[in-house]
């Protein structure tokens, strides 16, 4: 088990020198390459065959994805046909690491023909390929992964990760902005995210009590509510809040003690809120990114607090893809 534990680590760094190997010596050629997809005229056309096939279709998904009109082709299909998706201002590019792959090469007259500016990606600098496209973008690595060196791995992780760097370069230039990313994005979690605003989500009507109220009301609200907190009334008729954690915390620090407390002394008098008019993705950040992450966050509107936002909630409505679990303390 050691041993194929061992091979597994040494296939992952491996791959990562690749990457790091790319990323040194990444050539004034990548410039040019992202500074013609920024001043595209049409669409841009992703081309490989074989495993290289696969990173150009990944290519392509990214690059429509932020903004940048894509179509993938098979290197194989263009001459029987596929060559009919290219029009005056595209820009076609061209993946093989090798090079010299045939069915690839047989594009080249055609493309340029029909007005494509070419691209080329690949390992070999000296290739049929990079010397026949207009620029080239070299992800050269000094060896496979595998302990035969054949099986494609390292050669294609890097032109997979220097394609994202290419895709995510030209969009940082173009000032592409989360709301860009939600309009191509409207289905599922990452859209709704981008997109919902914390007033359509299933707020939690909180239960409000009295600052003078004594530990064991506190208590029973905080039961009752089934939310995991209570809103406390201040005497300047301002909003406190408090948690489980609160109570816990309150229990740890008096004991016995704990039940001459009174609701004052347990809330927090000024707790985080956010306008119901703020997107989903907000709330997150606000939950999310603080030393200790919270679970539950006041929703105002311009009447006051209309309810609670719980991040179990969000997990609940399929809105936290990828998301961090949140701290075991609610507070």
């Amino acid at each position: 088990m050691n041993t194929i534990v061992e091979f597994g680590k040494a296939v992952l760094t491996a791959e990562a020198k690749a990457i790091c190997e790319v990323r040194d010596h990444l050539a004034p050629a990548f410039v040019d390459v992202v500074e013609l997809l920024v001043s595209r005229r049409g669409k841009v056309i992703c081309i490989g065959v074989g495993k290289s096939a696969i990173i150009a279709q990944k290519f392509c998904a990214t690059l429509c994805s932020l903004g940048m009109p894509s179509v993938f082709m098979h290197g194989a299909d263009g001459p029987h046909g596929d060559l009919g998706v290219v029009a005056q201002g595209d820009i076609a590019i061209l993946l093989s690491y090798t090079g010299e792959s045939r069915e690839l090469l047989a594009n080249l007259g055609s493309l340029r023909a029909l007005g494509a500016r070419t691209i080329a990606i690949t390992g070999a600098s000296e290739s049929s390929l990079a010397t026949q496209c207009e620029i080239t973008l070299l992800c050269t690595v000094q060896c496979e992964a595998d302990s035969l060196n054949l099986a494609p791995s390292s050669s294609s992780t890097a032109m997979l990760a220097l394609c994202d760097a290419v895709a995510l370069s030209a969009s940082n230039v173009l000032n592409f902005k989360p709301q860009d990313f939600a309009l191509r994005h409207p289905g599922g979690a990452l859209g709704r995210r981008l997109t919902q605003r914390v007033i359509d989500l299933p707020l939690k009507v909180p239960v409000i009590i009295e600052e003078a109220a004594d530990a064991t009301h506190v208590l029973m609200a905080i039961t009752s509510s089934l939310v995991g907190a209570v809103l406390v009334r201040q005497h300047d008729n301002s909003i406190g809040l408090i948690t489980d954690g609160d109570v816990r915390r309150a229990i740890q620090s008096h004991g016995h003690e704990f039940f001459s407390l009174t609701a004052r002394d347990m809330m927090t008098a000024h707790p985080i809120a956010i306008s119901g008019s703020e997107l989903v993705a907000s709330a997150l950040e606000i939950m999310e990114e603080r030393t200790s992450q919270i679970s539950v966050l006041l929703v105002e509107e311009d009447d006051g607090v209309v309810g609670i936002a719980r991040i179990h909630d969000l997990i609940g409505a399929g809105l936290l893809f990828g998301h961090r679990p949140p701290s075991q303390d609610p507070s």
